[in-house]
């Protein structure tokens, strides 16, 4: 029994009386709960039941205010008025989106308590977050204080190793004299030619150079195996990291339009990247080539690449056909093309959110304040050098990088000059400009009633969301290419085994269904079998490149880089023509070696782990950027510093963790909604199939056919004006001379 009923001893407790129509409705009813339901029937007597029973309560508040314990008063609370109680169960229904026919005043205590939705909201209750506004800031701003505590500890570790590099990186002679190298100081770095030369230059020096146990310098008299247990050693180290950033765009929109007008706020959002493959090992070796030693081949595709590329496109549609038909297919074994760092690019990637920077990337003061807060997770070796970093971007980016590294040349020292960041391109936003060159190519509204094209296709299989500007529907237009790809595909597959559909039995292949010779067919006058190849061939394209990026696969990626230059020049793309240039140079021996295998290795990250799942980072940066625009609208066009940093930080690792929670210990018994892709699937496939296989889409015709305001159309892939590449290609090799030179200043 609680000790608060000795206040109640030697006391008697009596209701003051109701009107007698009131006392008739409550005679037979024993519970609060019973009254409480009359009540609900007859309003007033909820207002009579409430007046009579005030001298009750007041009696009993008077007797429990005269307790004490240990010395101190006891204190009285009122009771809740039910105004305030429908208030707060529709605060737990906005937060939890419980239904309000679950959780109401008339459920019952046993069952709101026990209700999942209520469990969760008495967790954000202990957080803080469901008190007033000023508690949630505080509580939001605690959770976020050390948002960038985890790149901080990657840049100590870094640092421990490059303060150690003086003495692992130490070559003594005879004379007891020591050569220091310390990776990132340019001067000093002991480069592989360097080495060699030294090696060969005195045949009848007997001196012999002897590595210490952990140096990555292998020298003539090193084993096999001590450069593997070098590699090792370095495995084990931090194997670095990269930054990754993007405007962000958000509307302000005024409500008085005398007094302001509305405003678009340009602010950067950027985050961090653990490498998951470490090329730690090629620290201490600074071979580089001059831009102009670099041969103009190395900016145009090769034989190789599109050897590669028909591989590559193979690979895919034999595992589309063997999905198409299982049946005949099932048996056959497609293995996805491998590449030496399958099992790194498979794990999860560390990504810390670094917030958005309040600076306007459109000017060169607002890229150099950004970069400015970028270099502060630069690591510095014993020298006082920057250990170089990629910092990952879009085209506008890392042109704005550019431009804001070469406005800093004339600093101080490497670091105010902000040496130690690395502009590398990336792959989304490349993607994106190669589909909008598919979709001026071949999509067009004149094609409405034209079989077997692009517009055709979209409006028969329902992609109506797909428009002509790509970068408003991304994904729809992705779906589309795909779709009419795999169509494209079934139909050959029709074709050349001879069924009607793709639910016959096919006819047993002999042989190899490869051609025999490498040479390209003679193009044809049939305009119509020009553009369904050319359909076929650019969804292919995309489907491959897509490939590329999920796996991560470098060498896919830096040929995909070279066959995109050819459209970059033939369309006019002479920005990303300029970024190409940079990026293919860089691979091809103009940055250090370390930075050349990042740049092919470490572009993509993986946000879940496991095979196939990885994204370009500028499509991750996109990812957050949504994010933090959704934690935004909460603001009510209050954009203070405070608020934007609140907003931007909890986005990224921090609000998954918070979902987290919500997902696993809330909502597991619940269903789970994902946004996916359109599918593809067998019956909108026959259906293509039925509809354009009469039209003989890939059938040479010696009628002159063609779709309408495509006359002419040929399927021709080459470089046109040459002689003009050419020159572009040295104008931007005095460009990065030029940029060096001010640099290394």
């Amino acid at each position: 029994m609680s000790i608060l009923n000795l206040a109640l001893q030697h006391c008697a407790l009596a209701r003051d009386e109701m009107p007698e129509q009131y006392e008739k409705m409550i005679k037979n009813k024993s519970t609060l709960n019973a009254i409480r339901n009359a009540a609900e029937c007859n309003p007033g007597l909820k207002t009579a039941y409430a007046e009579s029973m005030k001298g009750v309560l007041t009696t009993v508040k008077d007797r429990f205010q005269r307790m004490k314990l240990k010395g101190e008063p006891v204190k009285v609370y009122s009771g809740v008025k039910e105004l305030l109680i429908e208030e707060c169960l529709k605060m737990v229904t906005n937060v939890t989106g419980a239904s309000a026919e679950k959780i109401n005043l008339s459920a019952y205590t046993k069952d709101i308590r026990d209700s999942k939705e209520f469990q969760l909201f008495h967790w954000f209750h202990k957080l803080g977050w469901c008190k007033d506004v000023k508690t949630t800031r505080s509580t939001d701003d605690r959770i976020t204080k050390d948002h960038d505590r985890v790149i901080k500890d990657w840049k100590t570790d870094l640092e421990k190793d490059l303060g150690g590099s003086i003495h692992d990186g130490a070559v003594a002679n005879n004379d007891n004299s020591v050569l220091s190298v310390a990776a990132g100081d340019n001067s000093n770095l002991l480069s592989l030619s360097d080495f060699l030369e030294s090696d060969s230059a005195d045949e009848t020096d007997d001196t012999d150079f002897e590595p210490y146990s952990d140096s990555s310098i292998a020298t003539e008299n090193s084993s096999e195996s001590d450069i593997a247990e070098i590699q090792r050693d370095y495995e084990d180290r931090n194997p670095g990291y990269s930054l990754c950033w993007d405007n962000v765009q958000k509307m302000s929109l005024t409500r008085h339009h005398l007094k302001k007008e509305n405003k678009m706020m340009l602010w950067a959002l950027c985050f961090a990247t653990k490498n998951r493959i470490s090329f730690r090992h090629l620290d201490l070796i600074s071979d580089t080539t001059p831009i102009s030693d670099i041969p103009l081949h190395q900016y145009l595709p090769n034989h190789v690449d599109y050897e590669l590329l028909r591989d590559r496109m193979e690979n895919i549609v034999q595992r589309l056909v063997k999905g198409i038909l299982p049946s005949y297919f099932g048996d056959m074994s497609v293995p996805q093309i491998q590449h030496q760092y399958m099992n790194e690019s498979s794990m999860k990637s560390e990504i810390v959110n670094l917030g958005v920077i309040k600076e306007n990337p459109a000017s060169t003061r607002g890229t150099i304040e950004i970069l400015k807060f970028l270099n502060q997770y630069v690591p510095m070796d014993i020298n006082e050098q920057p250990y170089h970093i990629l910092v990952n971007g879009d085209q506008l980016s890392v042109e704005r990088m550019v431009e804001a590294k070469i406005a800093m040349s004339y600093g101080n020292d490497p670091s105010h000059r902000l040496t130690g960041l690395i502009p590398r391109p990336q792959g989304f936003h490349k993607r994106c400009i190669i589909l909008q060159d598919s979709m001026n190519m071949l999509y067009h509204g004149g094609n409405i009633a034209d079989p077997g094209s692009l517009f055709h296709i979209r409006n028969k299989f329902n992609f109506r969301n797909v428009k002509s500007k790509v970068s408003d529907c991304v994904n729809h237009v992705v779906d589309l290419f795909n779709f009419a790809g795999e169509g494209c595909i079934c139909l050959l597959l029709c074709k050349f085994l001879n069924m009607s559909n793709i639910d016959e039995n096919p006819v047993p292949l002999v042989g190899s269904t490869r051609g025999s010779s490498s040479q390209p067919d003679p193009p044809s006058h049939d305009a119509i079998q020009q553009y369904s190849c050319a359909l076929l061939w650019r969804g292919l394209l995309h489907l491959v490149q897509t490939d590329a990026e999920r796996h991560n696969n470098g060498d896919q990626l830096i040929s995909d880089w070279r066959l995109d230059m050819v459209e970059f020049w033939n369309c006019n793309h002479n920005k990303y023509l300029t970024l190409g240039h940079r990026l293919l140079a860089g691979v091809n021996g103009w940055l250090p070696p370390r930075i050349q295998q990042e740049i092919i290795w470490n572009s993509t990250g993986n946000i879940h782990g496991g095979s196939g799942r990885n994204v370009a980072l500028d499509l991750i940066n996109e990812f957050l950027n949504n994010e933090f625009k959704d934690n935004l609208k909460n603001c009510h066009g209050q954009y203070t510093e405070d608020q934007v940093a609140r907003c931007s930080k909890i986005v990224g690792s921090i609000g998954k963790a918070v979902e987290q929670v919500f997902a696993t210990d809330f909502l597991c018994d619940s269903e789970h909604f994902s946004i996916s892709k359109k599918a593809t699937n067998h019956v909108s496939l026959k259906k293509f199939v039925e509809l354009y296989k009469p039209h003989d889409l890939f059938e040479t015709n010696d009628e002159r056919r063609h779709h309408t305001r495509y006359d002419n159309f040929k399927n021709v892939i080459r470089l046109d004006r040459p002689e003009q590449f050419i020159k572009r290609m040295k104008k931007y090799m005095k460009k990065l001379q030029d940029e060096e030179y001010l640099l290394q200043q």
